[in-house]
């Protein structure tokens, strides 16, 4: 996957990410983190606690809007994809 910026690029190359910019491509070193624990601990602090969560059902559904729009734009060969405000 790319990501297109106006003074370089982001480049994830299976589980390597890279900046390209000026021609050269440097590789950008990240440590492996746990994506699941905050989410899943902070589920469980709503139940015992009775309280929304951090990220409620709207924001989850864009985040999820914008995801399905990034994958309709890598099928179509990065054409660009409307995203509804609802």
């Amino acid at each position: 996957m790319r990501v297109y910026g106006t003074e370089g690029n982001l480049i994830v190359d299976d589980i390597r990410l890279y900046l390209q910019k000026n021609g050269k491509k440097k590789r950008i070193k990240t440590k492996p983190i746990n994506t699941l624990e905050k989410p899943i601990k902070e589920f469980g602090e709503c139940i015992i606690n009775n309280k929304e969560p951090e990220v409620g059902v709207k924001e989850a559904m864009g985040n999820m809007a914008v995801v399905d729009a990034i994958m309709e734009s890598v099928k179509k060969n990065g054409k660009s994809i409307k995203i509804s405000g609802d």
